[in-house]
């Protein structure tokens, strides 16, 4: 009654009239019984261990029945759907209720019955993530392989390898991590020996570069004292060479004074002679000059013209007759 009241409930909720309902009772009642009936019977087939074969292979034909009932059931919506729309939900409605009952022990079942197919995928995606985890730390790319589907004998050989030359290149790293450190060492040890070495050369170069110093200093003391000595002995002998050439300087410029004015004065003595004679010798000539320009002035008479252009003429050759006599008196001066 209480299963009869569920279906009831379903189709009342979806607006179904009685002659309705009883016929879609008529249709599912059934089912639903048989599917509850099987479904109960199903929970309790449980496969704990692979060795279970004969509950594996009940688990398959009770999944096997309810699909068949399933699957009649929906044979049997599709056939009542098609009656009216409202129908289709009150149909739509019972039958999600007997495959709400059906589906999760169909599964179940399912389970049950690929128990040890599903330990089997188990097993394999564990062993593959374990390849995972294991092969990772060895290698760049682990897409490289395909070790899912690896046999364990290749997956081991594929890991030896693998880890044997991430380990070669981690030890030849090493290795050449460790020249490296050991060459740093043994340059810094070098490089300190050769800056010792070098200060203990400063130092001695140094020390001689100071007592060269001194030595230097000492002889150019000496060498400054001989110097003075001797600029003092050379500026005497100087200053008596300069005394001595000044005073024949004095003695050589009187005597070359004395020399010229005697000199001058028979020079003074020669010209006043000679001066003397050319004026005796040129006395005539003057007096020759003198009477020539009178008679330029005095006895050249012009002629009367008659036209204003001659009378132009006579009297610019007047002026230069004129001219002629005075250049006459002037240069007579001169002799």
């Amino acid at each position: 009654m209480e299963n009869k009241n569920q279906l009831v409930i379903v189709a009342e909720q979806n607006g179904l009239q009685p002659s309705k309902i009883d016929s879609l009772m008529h249709s599912f009642a059934a089912y639903f019984n048989e599917a509850k009936k099987l479904s109960e019977e199903a929970r309790s087939i449980v496969v704990t261990d692979e060795t279970q074969t004969d509950v594996m292979l009940k688990a398959r034909e009770a999944r096997l029945t309810l699909k068949s009932l399933r699957v009649k059931v929906e044979e049997v919506r599709v056939t009542l759907k098609e009656q009216s729309l409202r129908e289709g939900r009150a149909i739509d409605g019972v039958s999600n209720l007997i495959k709400a009952l059906i589906v999760p022990v169909e599964e179940h079942l399912e389970k049950q019955e690929k128990y040890a197919e599903i330990r089997e995928l188990e097993r394999i995606q564990k062993r593959y993530e374990d390849r995972i985890e294991r092969l990772t730390p060895y290698v760049d790319d682990i897409t490289l392989y395909n070790i899912k589907d690896m046999s364990d004998v290749a997956f081991e050989n594929l890991f030896t390898g693998c880890k044997k030359t991430y380990d070669d290149r981690k030890a030849a790293e090493a290795k050449i991590e460790a020249d490296r450190i050991a060459k740093e060492k043994a340059d810094a040890e070098e490089a300190k020996r050769i800056r010792e070495e070098n200060e203990k050369l400063k130092k001695e170069a140094e020390e001689k570069e100071k007592a060269a110093a001194e030595e230097r200093r000492l002889q150019e003391e000496k060498l400054a004292k001989e110097r003075k000595a001797n600029e003092e002995k050379l500026a005497a002998a100087k200053k008596e060479k300069e005394e001595a050439e000044a005073k024949l300087r004095k003695e050589k410029e009187a005597q070359a004074e004395k020399e010229r004015k005697a000199r001058e004065a028979e020079e003074a003595k020669k010209a006043a002679e000679e001066e003397a004679k050319r004026k005796a010798l040129l006395a005539p000539d003057k007096e020759k000059l003198l009477e020539w320009a009178n008679q330029i002035e005095t006895k050249l008479t012009a002629p009367a013209v008659a036209s204003h252009e001659a009378a132009e003429i006579v009297r610019a050759t007047v002026a230069s007759l004129n001219l002629i006599a005075s250049k006459l008196r002037e240069g007579s001066k001169t002799l």
